[in-house]
């Protein structure tokens, strides 16, 4: 309970003076009671009348006097008899105990007081007299009528009377609860003032440092004995000139307050930003007394952004400028040389490496990743600092020269091509990879960035189509193909009108079974004079137009019609499905028109289902979750097609009300000699079966691999193992002759079957 205990020898004694009417001491004990004065006169010897009767009158004028200041005094006061008995006290002590001073005589602590609080009291009672001296102490002492606990400072004293006789305890008590309070402020702020982890410093009015706190110190390294006194200035780095210090004033006089980002030199030399709010302390009458700055160093901030800054603009596997920095240089380089007499012109270099799927595929993405450093680092070697070099992707790098000369620069680039075909280590092994090379030249072969890149791609494909490893240069009949892809995309305008857009059906067999549970409907196109046109030609214009919604729907029309007539053949409801293009899922009217296409041609709910791919559903706009529900409610199943190829999130997936997921051929392809691609089909049948989706792998062509699906779990497939895509009446005759067999290998022939002539599109 006693937060201090400290003795002073120097008890108060009533000594040997025998004339003790004239002491404070005496009057001290005849206001309390425990003298009186005829008593104590009794003991002066040799005192005359006159003097012992002028003594009389003045030690009552003294003893009231005395009374008066006792009994007012708004400190405690009281007195003990050696065993802990009340003799006296006041009335500020009265009211501590809730008694008078008549009730309080001849008590102890035990009867006023808590035991705990009595126990603690007699202690410092029986310390005082066994110190025979002044004992202060502080303690808590608790109010009998209101339970108020407050603080008081209390000092104790032996008090002896004649012949050293001890009298008792004299105890005297401050209320010192607000300074106590103000006091465990003050050290609180004190803690917090140097556990803080912002910088502190607290300056006078004239500017001078009179306080830094351990943070202050860690963040500048200065110790806070080497900056007080001093000004504030030994921080400045020079970074921020007049006008910012200028700013922080004119904030300072008008709101008391300025926060900015202060760029400080520590005392190493280097320099630190600190966001730094400064706060202006006055004084009862509005004068300055001090500024306050707290700051955060926002050093690993400033790191992080120049990290996040850098890894925006740079490839992060390579360090390369990426394909955004890349455009940026190009324009800035072209636009410099526009119109100007530099003879060299900006020529710019496409490269991509021939045959890196292969080492993905065969030594894994690490091999990869080992390949596109070194790459890279042989590029930068071989363009020199003259040239600018970054990554556009994948495994596509670009190096731009500029005033160089066209000749000079192609002369360099196909001496780089056994140079970059270096064999490289790989797991043990020296793997050659070479490369192709694509260039365009500014003004000849484009005169914007966008179009020189454009066309230095173009001729990249060229290269790659030529053989590889060799260099080519944009050809400007290129644009031949651009004009055909306008040509093709009129045509398909009047095709679909037209009708020459066909439906085609390939089968969706039970892995198991083997017995027909569905069917995929694939768009064909009979051009009038080009004969069937593939859908890889036509379906990627029509997407980037509102075509593909006009094709989408006419396919959807056809469909159900012929799903309507197989059922009226007596061939009970086969499901099909149906591919769906990205404009064609955005369009908000395609919920309502599904459902009047059922009720027209009388279809039951989950006889059509819609394909939609990954990459369409993690690049849709809005809300693809509601767009589906809306569908499935519209009485559609949904299926999301070539799963695996895109990146969706397992967290996304759960959330989207889907029916079937379709493994891509791609992953089905491999599976008999490649664990990886085989892993990955398994974990997309796993999932799938734990979300309660069908699974349909794609691209079935071999019995190994259809053993190898059904012993995963996969429900359903399709593939050229069971048949291709057919036309209407072909797959009719293929239903009608195909028999379920365990053991059987070898696809239907439909055309065969059915005398058509071979299907160019299979």
């Amino acid at each position: 309970m006693p937060s201090q205990n400290m003795s002073r020898k120097g008890a108060i004694s009533l000594g040997r003076d025998r004339f003790l009417r004239s002491t404070a001491v005496h009057q001290f004990l005849e206001v309390v009671g425990i003298m009186d004065a005829q008593g104590v006169g009794a003991d002066a010897r040799g005192a005359s009348g006159v003097a012992a009767q002028d003594g009389g009158s003045l030690w009552a004028a003294g003893a009231d006097l005395a009374r008066i200041l006792f009994r007012g005094l708004p400190d405690l006061a009281w007195l003990k008899d050696p065993q802990g008995r009340y003799l006296s006290c006041n009335a500020a002590f009265e009211r501590i105990v809730g008694c008078s001073e008549a009730e309080l005589r001849g008590r102890t602590d035990v009867d006023v007081f808590s035991a705990e609080e009595a126990a603690f009291f007699r202690s410092n009672d029986r310390g005082a007299l066994e110190r025979d001296g002044l004992h202060v102490n502080e303690e808590w002492l608790t109010f009998r009528d209101t339970g108020e606990r407050r603080r008081y400072e209390v000092l104790k004293t032996p008090l002896r009377g004649q012949d050293e006789v001890l009298i008792g305890v004299l105890g005297v008590a401050r209320d010192i609860t607000r300074q106590h309070h103000q006091d465990e402020a003050l050290r609180l702020a004190a803690r917090i003032f140097e556990s803080v982890g912002e910088s502190i410093l607290v300056t006078d009015a004239a500017g001078d440092i009179v306080a830094v706190n351990a943070a202050f110190s860690r963040i500048s390294g200065y110790p806070a004995q080497e900056v007080i006194g001093r000004n504030p200035r030994l921080l400045r780095s020079g970074r921020q000139g007049p006008a910012f210090a200028a700013r922080m004033w004119r904030q300072l006089a008008v709101h008391d307050r300025f926060q900015g980002e202060f760029w400080n030199r520590a005392r190493d030399g280097r320099l630190y930003p600190l966001l730094q709010t400064i706060t202006v302390l006055r004084d009862e009458v509005g004068r300055i007394t001090h500024y306050v700055g707290v700051g955060a160093d926002l050093s690993r901030l400033h790191e992080a952004e120049q990290r996040s800054h850098h890894l925006r603009l740079h490839d992060t596997l390579t360090d390369l400028p990426n394909r955004q920095v890349i455009a940026t240089r190009l324009h800035e380089a072209i636009e410099t040389r526009r119109g100007s007499d530099r003879s060299g012109g900006v020529t710019l270099l496409v490269i991509g490496l021939d045959g890196f799927k292969s080492i993905n595929d065969s030594l894994g993405h690490a091999a990869g990743d080992r390949v596109l450093v070194e790459m890279a680092e042989r590029l930068r070697v071989l363009a020199g600092g003259q040239s600018f070099v970054g990554r556009l992707g994948g495994d596509e790098f670009v190096v731009m020269r500029v005033d160089a000369g066209l000749e000079r620069v192609q002369a360099e680039a196909r001496d780089w091509l056994a140079a970059l075909a270096e064999p490289i280590e790989l797991q043990g092994h020296a793997v050659t990879i070479t490369v192709s090379i694509g260039l365009g030249h500014f003004p000849e072969d484009g005169d914007s960035a966008d179009t020189l890149l454009r066309h230095a791609e173009s001729a990249l494909r060229g290269a790659k189509g030529e053989g590889r490893n060799t260099l080519r240069r944009y050809d400007p009949l290129q644009h031949q193909a651009s004009l055909e892809r306008l040509l093709l995309l009129s045509s398909l305008r009047r095709a679909v009108p037209a009708g020459e857009l066909h439906a085609w059906y390939q089968p969706k067999l039970d892995l198991h079974s083997r017995e027909l549970v569905g069917a995929e409907a694939l768009v064909r196109w009979l051009h009038p004079e080009l004969g069937w046109v593939s859908p890889a030609q036509f379906i990627p214009v029509a997407e980037q137009t509102d075509l593909i919604v006009a094709i989408g729907e006419r396919m959807l029309d056809t469909v159900a019609a012929q799903v309507a007539r197989w059922h009226a053949q007596g061939r009970g409801w086969l499901p099909v499905a149906v591919n769906l293009g990205a404009r064609h899922f955005a369009d908000a009217g395609l919920p309502a028109r599904l459902q009047a296409l059922r009720e027209r041609h009388g279809l039951p709910p989950g006889v059509l289902e819609l394909e939609i791919t990954e990459s369409m559903l993690m690049t849709a706009g809005g809300a693809p979750e509601q767009r589906l529900a809306e569908l499935r409610q519209a009485g559609v199943k949904l299926s999301i097609d070539d799963f695996g190829t895109g990146y969706s999130s397992l967290s996304y997936l759960k959330r989207l009300p889907v029916d079937t997921l379709k493994i891509d051929r791609s992953f089905v392809a491999a599976i008999e000699s490649d664990r990886r691609d085989l892993s990955i089909a398994t974990t997309i049948i796993a999932l799938a079966r734990g979300l309660g989706l069908t699974v349909v792998a794609e691209g079935v062509e071999t019995e190994g691999q259809r053993e190898l699906l059904e012993q995963e779990g996969c429900a359903q497939g399709q593939g050229w193992l069971f048949a291709h895509a057919m036309p209407p009446a072909e797959f009719e005759t293929w239903w009608q002759v195909w028999a379920p067999s365990p053991g059987r290998q070898d696809h239907f022939d439909a055309e065969a079957a059915a005398g058509a002539a071979p299907n160019q599109l299979a």
